[in-house]
Parts: structure tokens; C-alpha cells; sequence
């Protein structure tokens, strides 16, 4: 099922205010990207490691309203609760896009925990991402977002943020990160060179499918063999019997399994039925 990304524009226009925690690894991330190592080592304890880490998220996303697309990871640990990621939009004009991340060429993403009352937004992991993690696909909803701390606010999620979440579909951890997407995109291109060694084109000129046998030979014009079926893609014959000597292949669901045979002295391909079906 192909799932289109939500192109409307009335849920960008509205800004909402959500109320957050932040449990300790998120905290010491955040400080991490945004301090350093030895920062964390110099709060005493957590309330100032958690007022740090408050103010830093000020600046970025509670000082004015971000755009985030959200999307739903899965179910959490406790019952009704839900796994939702939410990053800083970088794929639309943004003027109040934060400076820091600008800065670092970075967008920002949260991995939240999310009751079934939705009284609560807690923040489990805060990082630094590449731009590109910031743009719509078809599993993400956008809002106009400030995240705000719940001892302050106690205003948890809004309820029309649930109601349309609960409406999302489940993405699972199945969004490529950008190194994965560059192996991908090898892969196929390594794919498609494969193919192109292997393909070919070539016409038959007679068969004996119907006879009372239970091989089905094909007489070829092996002259005619071509790339692609396009006459500017000849193959000489020796490049065509290189193709087909390892070729194997299956016609349909409910039809046996052939395996290709060179009979190169008579111009002719037999196919060895098999009576196994395949599935």
C-alpha cells in the first residue's frame, strides 16, 4: 500500500504547546552536542544538569514554535503507551529554523514515550541529525510545536495531536538514515550492472510446444540476439552463448520450473520441463 506523505498546510499554521520530561540519557546527550563532555562532569547534580539541558531546548524549541513532523515507532513498555520520533523540519522555509542547528548544518530529533492519557511527552533520547532526517514522507504528521518543561507547564500533548497520531501508521524503525540510503543506492547501481550482463533478446523461429514431449525446444535465430530487442544493441554470437549458458528462469506460478540447455551446434534452446511446481 503506497502511503502519501500529508502535503496540507492548515496544521503548519497553528502553533501548539506541548509540556516534556527528560529522562537522564536524554539530558546527557543533549549537553553533550550542545556543551561538551567534561560540562556534563561539572554539574553537581541532575536539577543542573536538567536546568541546563531546559535552557538549551529554549533556545532551540521552546523560544518560538518549531515545525516538526512526528511519526509513531511503536508501542512502549507500559500498557496504552506509544513511541513516537520527532524532528525539526528542514525541508520547508523556516525563518525562525534555530540558529545552532543551522549553524552546525544539523536538525534536531527526539524519541518520546507517549501515555495513553497523553498528559506527558518523555523525552528518551535527543540528537543531533543530518538535515535530510528532517523531511516528509508518507508516515510523518507536522505540527507547529514549543516544548515546554512540565514542572513549569503542565499542559502535556494536545488531544487533537493523539487523535490524529492514533490515525498514523506504525513506521517501526524502518526510516533509512542517509549512510544506509548511499549503500542502497550501490547496491542497485552493482544490481543493475549484473542485469545488463545477463540480459538478452533473441527471436525463435519454430518450437515443438503441444507435441507429445515432455521437452519444449525452441529453434533460434541466434543472428537476431540483441540487448534489449532494439537492433542497435547486437550481441555477436559468442557474447549471446555467454549470456544464455547460465540462465535460469521460471515462467509463472502455476507452470514447471525450465532449465536452459545450449545446443549450440543446431541454433536451438531446449527447456527440461520439470513437472515440480513452484510457488
Amino acid at each position: 500500500m503506497l502511503i502519501q506523505a500529508d502535503t496540507s498546510s492548515t496544521i503548519e499554521t497553528t502553533a501548539e504547546d506541548c509540556s516534556y520530561v527528560m529522562v537522564s540519557a536524554a539530558i546527557n546527550s543533549l549537553l553533550r552536542n550542545f556543551d561538551s563532555e567534561t560540562a556534563i562532569e561539572a554539574y553537581s547534580d541532575f536539577k543542573e544538569r536538567r536546568q541546563r539541558a531546559d535552557e538549551i531546548l529554549f533556545d532551540l524549541v521552546g523560544q518560538h514554535p518549531q515545525l516538526f513532523y512526528i511519526r509513531r515507532i511503536g508501542t512502549g513498555q507500559e500498557p496504552g503507551e506509544e513511541i513516537w520520533s520527532l524532528t525539526v523540519a528542514t525541508d520547508r522555509d523556516n525563518e525562525q529554523f534555530p540558529v545552532e542547528l543551522e549553524a552546525r548544518g544539523k536538525t534536531l530529533g527526539f524519541k518520546a514515550a507517549v501515555p495513553s492519557d497523553g498528559s506527558i511527552l518523555r523525552l528518551l533520547s535527543c540528537r543531533l541529525l543530518p538535515k535530510a532526517a528532517g523531511q516528509s514522507d508518507g508516515y510523518t504528521a507536522r505540527y507547529c510545536l514549543r516544548l515546554l518543561p512540565h514542572y513549569q507547564h503542565r499542559i502535556g500533548i494536545p488531544s487533537a495531536i493523539q487523535t490524529r497520531m492514533a490515525t498514523m501508521p506504525i513506521c517501526g524503525e524502518h526510516v533509512p538514515t542517509q549512510d544506509q540510503l548511499k549503500a542502497w543506492e550501490a547496491f542497485l547501481k552493482i544490481e543493475e550492472k549484473i542485469a545488463q550482463a545477463r540480459q538478452f533478446c533473441v527471436s525463435f523461429v519454430a518450437h515443438n510446444y503441444g507435441a507429445a514431449t515432455r521437452q519444449i525446444t525452441f529453434e533460434i535465430d541466434v543472428t537476431s540476439a540483441t540487448l534489449d530487442g532494439s537492433s542497435e544493441t547486437l550481441l555477436d554470437i559468442d557474447d549471446f552463448w555467454k549470456r544464455v549458458i547460465p540462465f535460469r528462469f521460471k515462467v509463472s506460478t502455476n507452470r514447471p520450473q525450465r532449465k536452459l540447455q545450449e545446443q549450440r551446434g543446431r541454433g536451438e534452446i531446449n527447456c527440461s520441463s520439470y513437472l515440480e511446481k513452484w510457488y
